[in-house]
């Protein structure tokens, strides 16, 4: 009898510390809801994974023989804080807001991104990890997080966060609520290698949510069990029922800080691994010629020690994919120990592809398929392993697909469309219908081999081609059952109305109706900038009319007419690149204005008569009287 009333305080007692610690576990869990583990790497193109790769990973290897495998998901803005951002919220970047890493960044052109924003617009408090607790879940985040401008909190969607920091791959930076519920920071050991430590850290939560399940109801070996193994967390629910939800972020195969590739690589353990690694000498590899693509594309072959430096970080980036494969080797074990494997759904995919001297391009932002085609490997109840599905998915609709496999709701403002009906019967579905087209957008500039070029574009990914339109106005398309590699750019060949087609459906894919954005650009950045314009980028939800201007002498306090200098303002109109983009640049020459310092207040309208928000800039010049 006296045991009976322990063990029922025991019971009230843990009740209510799981009730007052889990206020944002707003329901209870779905019967028999599965465990979902979210493996997101960084930079890893879908070439990573090919069959003759996967040879060289066999735990990657094992967990897609088990899998079903998409070979046509695509990132929508092939960039880590955008592509991030879009992932927690299933929506578009031109949704989110997040448009760039680095607001301040010269090559982001003004527009706004990072961390940083997603604060800004509250999305912390409106994201996967929010609605997966809400639904339920115990959730985990371990490693990588967003990108630049982090506040040091722990962000409300996380139970345990452990946040790896920077690029540094040995002597990490951490920040986690393992030992204080508010975040603390930590550093690894110099020795320590990053992908190992998220490991480790990685079975010690799964292992400690699953004991922590079948513990008898006894608030003290409870409370024993929290304070060693669970700081910082809200406790699962007494009846034992509680899923997780795990994001694993590796940095792996993204490059380290600093120029030298190999400081991704844990030398100790993979350094003779695999030494004769190239990059596959593809049709698309430093392709010659390059005159299907736009003026701004050109660019020479590259050099014997270009080729080299090439060949040894696709060397270093598989090395590091080899740490990977040994993390999810040890998580698969530590599945199968705890007997959960059979109910745990595990997404293996990548924030954006990476370019290796593909079309002469290095690094992503890029609206090649290099860039925007990512791995996505999927197991878990009810999948029947070994299959390939060609669907067009966006790297979007992973936030809707794990909502709707914890049961939980999906916000209507998300962009993305769940592919659950697709993990039992792929064939049962026509892979031309699924999906409309996905918006590939972005919006930051680009350094290529030593010169900036341009970046900003938008454009749709069709389930099997693709058709971008460059900020300056070149265009590109590609139908990959004609041109898989891209080496052809056929829009020239296209016939009016199909050209009208396209231009149509890119006007009409945002779904969202937004004033413009406009900004200004202190200094000349992309090839077409000069330094004797005022300039900037524009963009709206259709298409720009026009970008309205005044220009002041802060000295006289007088305006520029366009012929002479007045105490009046005037609208000057600025050059714009095209009246029919979502995406433009603009300019104002100023060269003839023989003035040594100007301020700048300009404003974009779009076809429906809506203003930008004015935005204000002060330009000193040293202008030789030839500047033409």
């Amino acid at each position: 009898m006296r045991k009976s009333i322990l063990h029922l305080c025991g019971l009230l007692l843990l009740t209510h510390v799981w009730v007052a610690s889990n206020s944002a576990h707003e329901q209870a869990p779905r019967a028999n809801a599965p465990n979902i583990i979210l493996i997101n790497l960084d930079d890893a193109d879908y070439k990573m994974f090919t069959p003759e790769m996967l040879e060289l990973y066999p735990h990657i290897q094992g967990l897609v023989k088990q899998s079903l495998s998409f070979t046509n998901l695509h990132v929508t803005t092939p960039f880590c804080a955008p592509s991030r951002a879009s992932l927690f919220r299933g929506q578009y970047a031109h949704r989110t807001g997040v448009r760039v890493n680095i607001p301040d960044y010269p090559l982001s052109l003004s527009f706004r991104g990072g961390y940083s924003e997603f604060l800004l617009q509250k999305h912390e408090k409106e994201e996967l990890g929010v609605w997966m607790r809400r639904a339920g879940y115990h959730t985990m985040m371990i490693g990588k997080y967003h990108h630049n401008g982090f506040d040091f909190k722990i962000p409300p969607g996380w139970d345990d966060f452990y946040m790896s920091n920077g690029g540094r791959y040995m002597g990490t930076y951490r920040f986690t609520n393992r030992d204080n519920q508010n975040g603390g920071h930590s550093k690894n050991p110099d020795d320590v290698y990053r992908t190992d430590q998220e490991k480790i850290d990685a079975i010690r939560l799964i292992k400690s949510h699953t004991e922590q399940q079948t513990l008898p109801p006894s608030a003290d070996k409870f409370s024993s069990r929290r304070k060693q193994n669970f700081k910082g967390a809200s406790p699962t629910p007494p009846n034992g029922s509680q899923p997780f939800f795990l994001y694993l972020a590796p940095l792996a195969p993204h490059r380290p800080v600093g120029n030298d590739f190999t400081d991704m690589v844990h030398k100790a353990r993979y350094d003779n691994w695999q030494p004769k690694l190239k990059v596959p000498k593809t049709p698309d590899f430093d392709t010659a010629p390059l005159s299907d693509k736009p003026p701004h594309r050109q660019t020479p072959p590259y050099t014997e020690a270009e080729l080299a430096l090439l060949h040894l970080e696709y060397l270093s980036r598989a090395r590091a994919v080899k740490s990977v494969d040994d993390l999810l080797g040890e998580i698969l074990k530590t599945l199968d120990d705890c007997d959960i494997r059979k109910s745990t759904y595990i997404f293996f995919t990548s924030d954006n592809g990476y370019q290796l001297g593909q079309h002469r391009l290095h690094g992503k932002l890029y609206p090649y398929r290099m860039c925007t085609n990512v791995p996505l490997f999927v197991s878990g109840p009810g999948i029947t392993g070994g299959k390939t599905a060609d669907h067009l998915l966006g790297h979007i609709d992973l936030c809707p697909t794990i909502l709707e496999l914890a049961g939980a709701k999906i916000p209507e403002f998300v962009d993305g469309k769940s592919f659950v009906p697709l993990l039992k019967n792929p064939k049962d579905i026509n892979e031309t219908t699924w999906r409309e087209p996905v918006v590939i957008e972005n919006w930051q500039a680009k350094r290529n081999r030593g010169k900036n070029f341009l970046g900003a574009y938008s454009g749709l990914r069709y389930h099997n081609k693709i058709y971008v339109e460059w900020v300056n106005g070149d265009k590109e398309f590609y139908d990959f059952a004609e041109d898989p590699h891209e080496l052809n750019n056929a829009f020239e060949n296209l016939s009016p109305a199909e050209q009208r087609l396209l231009k149509r459906d890119l006007l009409n894919s945002r779904h969202v109706t937004m004033n413009p954005i406009l900004t200004i650009i202190p200094a000349p950045v992309e090839l077409d900038d000069r330094s004797d314009w005022v300039q900037g980028r524009a963009e709206d939800d259709h298409s720009i009319a026009e970008i309205l201007i005044h220009l002041q002498n802060p000295e006289t306090k007088e305006f520029w007419t366009g012929r002479q200098w007045t105490e009046s303002p005037t609208k000057l109109r600025a050059n714009v690149s095209a009246n029919d983009q979502q995406l433009v640049t603009w300019h104002y020459p100023i060269s003839q204005l023989k003035a040594s310092r100007l301020n700048a207040t300009a404003w974009a309208v779009d076809n429906d008569g809506n203003e930008s928000a004015k935005v204000e800039q002060e330009f000193e010049f040293n202008l030789s009287p030839d500047v033409k």
